[in-house]
C-alpha cells in the first residue's frame, strides 16, 4: 500500500508541473466509486481474517479494484492499472494467495537465509512451492528501498496509478483557469486599439492580460489617407494604403464585383 501511495504522490508532482488540460476537455468522470471503496476497506481488513481466509479475501479485493479499472479505462492510465491488478488476480486466485519468492525476501534485505522459515511474508502471502501455478507472476523482484519483494503486476499497476493521478492533477488545474475565462462576461472585458493589452474582468481581483489581437473600428468610422482624402470609389477596403498612381490596382474591386452596365456581345 505505501507503494501505491507513493506512486500517487508522484504522479501528482509531475502532472502540476506539466501542461493543464484545457477546459474545452469533459471533466473526468468516475463510474462506480464504490467499487473502489470496497476493494481498499478489503485490502487493509485482510489481516483481520483467518489466515486460511486471507488468500481469497486478496483474491476478492483485488477482483473488485481490477473491475473498478475495466469499468473507469476511460481514464488516461486506468487501462495500465487494469493491467497490473488483473496480473496479480489472476496468481492469486490461482493459488488461494500470492506466492513470495524466498530469494526476493533475501535479496531485499527482509530475511536472510537462516530467518527465512520463520520469516511473514504478508497476510495473503506464502513463501513460493514447487507445485505454485504462473509462480512468475508471484513476488520475485525484490525492492530493497521499501524492503519489499513485489511482482510484475505490481510495477505495472504502480504506472497505472501515477498516470491516473497526475492526469486528474491537470484536469483540475486547467478546468478552473480555462472555465473561468469561458464564462467571462462580455461586459467586462476591454478592448483597446493600437496593440494595447487586453484586459479581463478589469472590476475583479483576478485580472488577467492577454496579447491584443485586434484592432477593432466603428463601422461609421470614415478612413482616408494621411493628407485627409476620402476614399475613392466607395468600394476598397476601408484600410489607410500611400497614395497610388494610375493603374495601381492593388486595392480595385474585383471583376465581379463591379457594377457596369453594358450590352453582351456573343464569344467568336
Amino acid at each position: 500500500m505505501t507503494a501505491f501511495l507513493l506512486a500517487a504522490g508522484v504522479g501528482a508532482v509531475l502532472g502540476a508541473f506539466r501542461q493543464p488540460h484545457g477546459a474545452h476537455l469533459r471533466a473526468p468522470v468516475v463510474v462506480y466509486p464504490a467499487i473502489v471503496v470496497v476493494g481498499v476497506a478489503l485490502q487493509l481488513a485482510i489481516g483481520w481474517f483467518d489466515p486460511g481466509m486471507q488468500g481469497t479475501v486478496l483474491g476478492v479485493s483485488l477482483a473488485a479494484l481490477t473491475g473498478f479499472a475495466l469499468v473507469n479505462r476511460h481514464l488516461p492510465g486506468m487501462g495500465v492499472l487494469a493491467i497490473g491488478l488483473g496480473l496479480n488476480m489472476a496468481v492469486v486466485l490461482a493459488n488461494a494467495g500470492m506466492p513470495v519468492r524466498p530469494a526476493a525476501l533475501v535479496d531485499a534485505g527482509v530475511a536472510t537465509p537462516d530467518t527465512l522459515a520463520d520469516t511473514d511474508p504478508g497476510a495473503g502471502r506464502s513463501l513460493e512451492r514447487d507445485d505454485d501455478l504462473v509462480p512468475f507472476l508471484g513476488d520475485i523482484i525484490p525492492v530493497e528501498p521499501l524492503g519489499a519483494a513485489m511482482s510484475f503486476g505490481d510495477l505495472i499497476a504502480l504506472m497505472g496509478i501515477g498516470a491516473v493521478s497526475g492526469e486528474l492533477v491537470r484536469h483540475a488545474r486547467g478546468g478552473r483557469s480555462g472555465l473561468r475565462r469561458r464564462l467571462e462576461p462580455q461586459a467586462q472585458r476591454e478592448l483597446r486599439i493600437g496593440g494595447e493589452p487586453v484586459r479581463v474582468g478589469e472590476d475583479r481581483g483576478d485580472v488577467e492580460e492577454l496579447p491584443a489581437l485586434i484592432d477593432l473600428v466603428d463601422s461609421e468610422d470614415r478612413v482616408g489617407d494621411e493628407a485627409g482624402h476620402e476614399p475613392h470609389g466607395g468600394e476598397g477596403s476601408r484600410v489607410p494604403v500611400p497614395w497610388r498612381g494610375p493603374g495601381d490596382g492593388t486595392d480595385e474591386v474585383l471583376a465581379g464585383e463591379r457594377e457596369q452596365h453594358r450590352t453582351v456581345e456573343p464569344v467568336k
